[in-house]
């Protein structure tokens, strides 16, 4: 009896021990917290010119454990003593285009495009693109210049 008792009580203890060391997987509550996303950005490869409506910067997500609301991410160029924002609803001076299904997120597989919304950005290449995305009052790990040819 006394063999069964301490069986019962190393047993009670290694699944505490192993629950706080995490090496039981609990269901995990969704969160907001994008710090393990990673974005990379990259010239659009459109040969920018004088026009207003060019594409400057191809977006995807390097690594991302979830999309994140638009609702709460500020995406801003810097270009020269410039600065310009960025939204998807094209009220703005340049304008994310969205490759998904989701136009309430960038979702974690999605690639965006910031395009010249009516603003020249980029007049004579190669100009160096700043880039400032921040969610939630942090901002998100990622490329932050980049050269648009």
């Amino acid at each position: 009896m006394k063999a069964r008792q301490t069986f019962v009580a190393l047993l009670g203890l290694l699944m505490l021990t192993t629950a706080y060391a995490g090496c039981i997987l609990l269901p995990r509550e969704p969160t907001d917290d994008p710090s393990m996303n990673i974005y990379r950005a990259e010239d659009a490869a459109d040969t920018a010119n004088s026009n207003s409506d060019n594409v400057l910067i191809a977006m995807s997500w390097q690594h991302a454990q979830d999309g994140i609301s638009w609702a709460f991410l500020t995406v801003k160029l810097e270009s020269g003593d410039n600065v310009y924002d960025c939204t998807t609803d094209g009220t703005e001076e340049c304008l994310i285009l969205q490759d998904g299904s989701d136009n309430a997120s960038w979702e974690y597989d999605e690639r965006l495009m910031l395009v010249e919304n009516g603003e020249d950005i980029c007049s004579s290449p190669p100009c160096m693109i700043g880039l400032y995305l921040v969610y939630r009052g942090g901002q998100l790990t990622g490329t932050s210049d980049v050269v648009v040819e």
